[in-house]
């Protein structure tokens, strides 16, 4: 089946399209920014990390997850 490209399949499929496009740069913006912030907290010494609440092995337990292991909090504020 062809579809024209003005025809009304395809327009309400365009800015759909698009705005799953910017959701999904969106996601992924914030998951190289979390990554930083892991690997910065890997840096941590065991001062630093005791001062924001967090043992050695917690620290090296976040450090270890996947890159699109996001906080849910952090992606309600992003609106993902």
């Amino acid at each position: 089946m062809i579809i024209a490209r003005n025809s009304p399949a395809t327009a309400s499929t365009g800015p759909r399209l698009l705005e799953a496009a910017g959701r999904f740069f969106r996601q992924i913006d914030l998951a190289l920014r979390v990554r930083r912030e892991r690997r910065d907290l890997a840096g941590l010494d065991e001062r630093l990390l005791k001062d924001v609440g967090l043992s050695r092995s917690l620290a090296h337990l976040e450090t270890e997850r996947e890159l699109l292991d996001l906080p849910r909090d952090r992606m309600r504020r992003e609106g993902l």
